[in-house]
């Protein structure tokens, strides 16, 4: 009788992890979709909506006043662009460097 109620209680607690394990990957899910969305809109430079500031962990929220200190700076402007082709049969890389000018237009 005493195996057969340990087998149970064993059962019992096998569930009882796994639906613990499961609740765990849907927060973390739910914390990856709002610190995703939280970012994308600091990049976009929209506001931060009241439900991803409400559950925003504390950490991640640090990045947002060194996102509008940094657009202050101003920015380097590059004059050259640098193209390395590798072959698949291996061998040296072809490498060139661009003038900018000529990198807007390998864009279009």
């Amino acid at each position: 009788m005493q195996e057969m109620e340990q087998k149970k209680k064993d059962k019992l607690d096998d569930q009882k992890a796994r639906a613990a394990i499961k609740a765990q990957i849907e927060a973390d899910k739910k914390a990856r979709a709002e610190r995703t969305a939280r970012e994308k809109a600091l990049r976009e430079g929209r506001p931060i909506t009241d439900n991803m500031a409400e559950n925003a962990p504390g950490p991640s929220a640090a990045p947002a006043p060194a996102t509008s200190t940094a657009s202050s700076v101003p920015r380097k402007e590059f004059k050259e662009t640098r193209l390395q082709i590798r072959m698949s049969t291996g061998g040296t890389p072809y490498t060139t460097s661009l003038s900018s000018d000529a990198r807007k237009l390998l864009l279009c």
